[in-house]
């Protein structure tokens, strides 16, 4: 249900098309929305590989810290909070 953002997504061009790409309106949060949107009608799977993303926010913040912002904004997500807003909440919260 929530994937803690900094995914690396696979998909066709085809479903991408299909789909409209990203939602170019969320500054954050982008990556979710454009899972939901792609996982109606197609299959979608976890591949069970690790990817190696930059570490550099978890050296001024907690890892506690981050992960209750991730979780903010995705409940910020849930209940229709606007992009700008969802994204100076996270600002805010992360140095």
């Amino acid at each position: 249900m929530c994937r803690g953002g900094d995914q690396t997504l696979f998909v066709t061009k085809k479903i991408f098309e299909e789909i409209k790409g990203f939602d170019e309106k969320f500054i954050i949060m982008e990556d979710y929305d454009f899972i939901r949107r792609a996982k109606k009608g197609n299959i979608f799977k976890i591949i069970p590989k690790n990817a190696v993303v930059s570490a550099r926010k978890y050296m001024s913040n907690s890892y506690a810290r981050i992960q209750l912002s991730n979780l903010a904004v995705f409940m910020m997500y849930f209940l229709k909070f606007s992009p700008v807003a969802m994204s100076k909440f996270y600002k805010k919260m992360i140095k």
